[in-house]
């Protein structure tokens, strides 16, 4: 498994470090990516890991999920059970998830998902299936249904 971080958060120096001194060789901490490469990432990665802070889930909703489910990609979320992030999750079935803090379990759901590529193929359709309704198209269609009814 490899893990592959992009950007410039507030926590990069600190991962850096930790990257460095335990010699973490599976995880490549990368700079925020131009909208093309980070496009062709999305093509080539197994898994979209995306992470929340415990407590966090409520208030923010994880803006990368659509666009890595745009690219049938399956979803590993790290989130709270009341979060946004784990309803859609359960309700699109394009995932799994564990709990934030809980490292063991993530290292072993990221094992489990790489040696299950047809569990990794059924998330990535069923994510797919669930961002079309997200359409440009189909949601201004639905709007202007509406508004001709009323």
């Amino acid at each position: 498994v490899k893990i592959i971080i992009c950007g410039e958060g507030s926590a990069r120096d600190s991962l850096s470090e930790m990257i460095a001194r335990d010699g973490l060789k599976n995880i490549l901490l990368l700079p925020l990516q131009a909208e093309n490469d980070y496009r062709e990432m999305l093509a080539d990665i197994d898994v979209a890991l995306i992470t929340q802070q415990k407590g966090t889930g409520r208030a923010f909703f994880p803006s990368k999920l659509l666009n890595a489910l745009a690219y049938a990609r399956p979803v590993l979320a790290v989130a709270d059970e009341e979060s946004e992030l784990t309803r859609v999750l359960v309700e699109g079935k394009f995932g799994a998830r564990v709990l934030p803090g809980d490292a063991e379990a993530l290292a072993r759901k990221l094992d489990g998902l790489a040696a299950s590529p047809g569990e990794l193929a059924g998330f990535g359709a069923a994510g797919r299936k669930y961002v079309e309704r997200f359409d440009r198209a189909r949601v201004f269609a639905q709007f202007a249904e509406g508004v001709l009814r009323e």
